[in-house]
Parts: C-alpha cells; sequence; structure tokens
C-alpha cells in the first residue's frame, strides 16, 4: 500500500461493498459539484468537459483505482477556495490532499500571484504543518503501516533518477523525463537531460515572475502559475495532471470562445490522440500527450495573460 492507509477507513466499506468503481466516479462528481459550487456562477458544461477529459488524467484515475481521485477533490476544492479568497480552508485542502501525493505542495505557490510572497511562504509552511499533523495522526493510528509507507517512500526517493531513465514516460510523462529520453536518444546517455530539466524549469519559473510583476491582475493569474507549476514537476503520473483541471477550467472561463475551444482541444484531444498512438504503436515520444498538451493549453493561456505596459514604455509615453 503505497498510499498512506489512515485513507482506508474512509474507503473500505465502499469498495468492500462492491461498489468500487461508483466511489471512485462519486469522488470525480464530488470535484465537479464542489469547483461549480465554489466559483459560481458556474459553467457546469466547460467545467464538466475539462475535469472529466484533460490531460486523459481522469481516465487513467478510473482506470487504475488509484487514491488520485480523492486528490483531484482536494486539490481542486482547494484551487476554487483559493479562487474565491478563502485562503484559510484552501492550504487545510491542499495540506490533506498532500498527505496523499506530494506534487500538490507545490500549489501553495498559487497564493503568490494572488496574495505576494510573504504570504505564499506562511501558506507553505502551514500546508507542511497540516501534513505533519496528519502525519503524527497516522502513526499514531497505525504505526506499523506507517513505517512500512516511509520506507518505501524513501526507496523510491533514492532510486529518483535511475526510474526516470530507466521507465521515462511508460510511468512519469514529467518534463524531466522527456529530456533524459531525447538526451538517450541523441547522446547515448540520458543525464545530460538533468541539467537541461533545471535551465528548462528555471526559465519557466522566471517567465512566471516576469509575467506577474507586469500583470494589473495578478489574481487572473492563478491558472496560469497552477500549469505552470506542474509543467515544472520533475515527476508527474500519468493520473497526477488531474490536479490541473481546475485551473485550466478558470483560465478557460476568461478566454475568449476561440481560444477557450483551442485550450480543449489541446488539454482533453492531444492527451488522449498520444495515448492512442503509443498504445497501437508503442512510439514512445507520443507517451508524452499529456505533457504536450500541458504545454499548449499553458501556451494558450499566457499568451492571454493580462499584462500592463513595462514602466521605460511609460515613461516614453508608450500605450
Amino acid at each position: 500500500m503505497t498510499s498512506p492507509a489512515l485513507v482506508l477507513p474512509v474507503l473500505r466499506p465502499e469498495c468492500a461493498s462492491g461498489d468500487y468503481i461508483l466511489l471512485w466516479w462519486s469522488l470525480v462528481a464530488l470535484t465537479v459539484i464542489a469547483v461549480g459550487m465554489l466559483t459560481r456562477p458556474a459553467d457546469w458544461l466547460l467545467l464538466a468537459t475539462i475535469v472529466v477529459g484533460a490531460f486523459d488524467a481522469v481516465r487513467w484515475i478510473l482506470s487504475t483505482g488509484n487514491i488520485a481521485a480523492l486528490e483531484l477533490l482536494l486539490t481542486g476544492a482547494g484551487v476554487a477556495l483559493l479562487r474565491s479568497g478563502r485562503e484559510g480552508l484552501f492550504v487545510l485542502a491542499i495540506g490533506s490532499a498532500a498527505f496523499l501525493k506530494w506534487i500538490p505542495v507545490a500549489f501553495t505557490l498559487l497564493v503568490v500571484p494572488v496574495a505576494g510572497a510573504a504570504r505564499g511562504v506562511r501558506a507553505l509552511a502551514a500546508v507542511l504543518a497540516v501534513v505533519a499533523v496528519l502525519n503524527v495522526v497516522y502513526l499514531i493510528a497505525m504505526p506499523d503501516l506507517f513505517v512500512g509507507y516511509w520506507s518505501f517512500i524513501a526507496g523510491a526517493l533514492h532510486s529518483f533518477f535511475r526510474t526516470e531513465a530507466v521507465y521515462g514516460a511508460e510511468a512519469h510523462p514529467s518534463l524531466l523525463s522527456l529530456l533524459m529520453d531525447a538526451s538517450s536518444a541523441v547522446f547515448g546517455r540520458s543525464w545530460p537531460g538533468v541539467p537541461l530539466y533545471a535551465a528548462a524549469s528555471g526559465y519557466l519559473a522566471f517567465d512566471l515572475m516576469r509575467v506577474t510583476w507586469r500583470s494589473p491582475d495578478r489574481a487572473g493569474l492563478l491558472p496560469l502559475w497552477g500549469l505552470g507549476l506542474l509543467a515544472m514537476m520533475p515527476r508527474v503520473k500519468p493520473y497526477g495532471f488531474g490536479i490541473a483541471v481546475v485551473p485550466l477550467y478558470i483560465a478557460a472561463r476568461l478566454l475568449p470562445a476561440n481560444r477557450q475551444a483551442l485550450l480543449i482541444v489541446l488539454s482533453c484531444l492531444v492527451p488522449l490522440a498520444g495515448s492512442f498512438i503509443y498504445d497501437h504503436t508503442g512510439v514512445a515520444a507520443a507517451a508524452y500527450g499529456q505533457l504536450y498538451g500541458l504545454a499548449g493549453a499553458y501556451a494558450v493561456v499566457r499568451a492571454s495573460a493580462p499584462t500592463a505596459p513595462a514602466v521605460r514604455d511609460i515613461l516614453q509615453g508608450g500605450e
């Protein structure tokens, strides 16, 4: 059991009753309902389309019966809560999601464009505190499973880069895996992909800060940060892309109809096409369809990001 066994008392009754798939579909449906209620006025059709179709993540969650279904609900609700100004509840939701999977910790940085770097640091500390408290409860309630879980995690971290080099997109279609695969194909060894990844993610982080500094509407940059942060993650499993669907929905609501349609095509159809090609041909490059879809969605949202004129242009009388 690689997910914290503390969630078993919540999930076991439904799974034992034979309603396993119903429970997972219910968590996805609850994500739609919670996000819609927290981001009024809701566009229910758009929201359902993106949650079910974007990045092919929900299909992976349902086909594997993965705990990421609960992560999807908690992270999605958290992002929607932050968008509606409820920072405390956002921290609680993201902290609970991070207890299940570590990637949501990065989403704490969504506070930065909304409220500034200082508040972002405090939110990060609070999220880590929530994770720590849940782990203490886990240790007290299930000490043997707690030790087994963290022993597994420690072993996985020890072989982090080796796992990326061996499995690549088959298990982790992340930017790091893509560049390590490309490096292996070009140079015959995967390690040059690591500095390339550092450079690419560093540039992406710089671009996020640059557009944030120039934006007159920092709260409107929340979806861009959500997509960018996921793109920078060194390890993302196919179902992990699910945590970007709510930022994607928030972004889609702010776009004109033509760009909204383009966003849906890129985030929903590109990953599905990549998965189909990989399943039927085995072409490794196609296995990164989710990452391609994420990159395309980021590009569309980035092109639509509101920016104020640079200080130099203002001084020179530019518009």
